[in-house]
């Protein structure tokens, strides 16, 4: 998230699982990105309720931080980062609508 949009996606976040009756956000990103996923997973760790579970999936991730820092996310993200390092590896060789089904099923704990 950039700090021209924080408040915006943030402000989004909130009323989406306000008005839909939700209690899980799910953030998958890939490389680079999932890099950015988990930063934006303690962003929304550190300002949503703590009703609210935030879980990461990210695929191909680079290293991010140091011991301290990687504490830090476990203390936020207790048992909720998933991180892929290959995803041929893990046989998800499916149509892209069905890995995101999945993934959106799977993070947030029910197939509906």
């Amino acid at each position: 998230m950039h700090a021209s949009t924080v408040s915006a996606i943030l402000s989004t976040v909130q009323n989406t699982l306000s008005t839909q009756g939700l209690s899980c956000v799910t953030i998958v990103g890939h490389s680079l990105g999932g890099e950015h996923t988990l930063l934006d997973g303690v962003f929304f760790s550190l300002q949503l309720s703590k009703d609210v579970t935030v879980k990461v999936i990210s695929y191909g991730m680079p290293h991010v931080g140091n011991q301290a820092f990687a504490n830090f996310v476990d203390r936020q993200l207790s048992r909720h980062v998933t991180h892929v390092y290959s995803i041929l590896a893990r046989g998800m060789l499916a149509p892209v609508r069905f890995v995101f089904f999945f993934l959106r099923a799977f993070a947030c704990g029910s197939l509906d």
